[in-house]
Parts: structure tokens; sequence; C-alpha cells
């Protein structure tokens, strides 16, 4: 094949990827879902303060203290994975990890998230807790450098 502009050979072009990691890809883009902090931030609520309308800015700091049980254990830990993969994302695309406290919960997140839940266990209550314990120091902080912004008022 030859170039019109130069006339000169030119390689024929090759995807970067072949199929199956395409295939792989694709289906990791479709299971992609937003996060929807305001049930983010609910959940914090319920798991570390054990109330359902606290508010929400001051998750964690105050209150009764966390609920013993959980009606939707499972749903507050999708809340938190889907919340700790955003926050850890951004972390790293702003090099927030060059900061050893940073980098430290960015490896506690990905251990946290890279487990696959199961469907028919609910997590234990000390992995709900340490996931919104996680999740409100990664905002917190990627907060404090300006990375994530609006999450938590002051």
């Amino acid at each position: 094949m030859t170039s019109v502009a130069t006339g000169r050979w030119a390689s024929r072009w090759t995807p970067p990827h072949d199929a199956s990691e395409l295939q792989h890809i694709l289906t990791a883009l479709s299971k992609h879902q937003r996060t929807d902090w305001d049930k983010v931030l609910s959940a914090l609520d319920v798991v570390l303060q054990g109330q359902e309308e606290t508010s929400h800015h001051a998750a964690g700091r105050s209150g009764s203290g966390p609920s013993p049980a959980y009606e939707d254990a499972a749903e507050l830990a999708e809340h938190f994975r889907i919340a700790l993969t955003e926050l850890t994302n951004r972390g790293l695309s702003d090099h927030a990890d060059a900061h050893a406290d940073v980098a430290d919960l960015i490896a506690e997140a990905r251990e946290l998230t890279s487990k696959e839940p199961t469907d028919t266990l609910p997590p234990p209550l000390f992995a709900l807790r340490r996931m919104a314990v996680l999740t409100l120091a990664l905002i917190e902080r990627l907060d404090e450098l300006r990375i994530v912004r609006g999450v938590i008022e002051r």
C-alpha cells in the first residue's frame, strides 16, 4: 500500500486489541455504574451512625453509633463499591497516590473492590463498616487535595 501524500509505502494498520480483548473491554464498560452520591452519603449515615436522616455532610462524625443490622447490607455494600471504584480511579488519574496516606487508602480500596460480591450472602457487618469508613476517608482526603469537590460540605 502507498501513501497518497508521500508516495511511500506505509504499513497496514492493525488494531491494538484482538476481538476477545475488545469483548472484555466492552463487557467491563457495560458494567460501569455511575455513582449516586446521595445514596452513598445516605449509606454512610446508616452504617456509621445508624440513622436514616442524619445530615449527609456530617456522616461519621456524631450520632447514636452504628446500627447493629441493616435491612439490605448487599445494597449498601454495592453503593460503597461503586463509590470506592470511582474515588480510586479519580485519585490515580490525578496522581493523588503520590501522597503516602492516599496511596494507602487507594490500595485498601482496590483490595476491597477487587473481591466479587456474592449473591447468596450479604457482606459481614465489619466489612460493610470498613467500606464505609474507607469511602468517607477517601472522599475527605481527595476533597482536601481538590480532586473531588462538592461531595461533602465543610
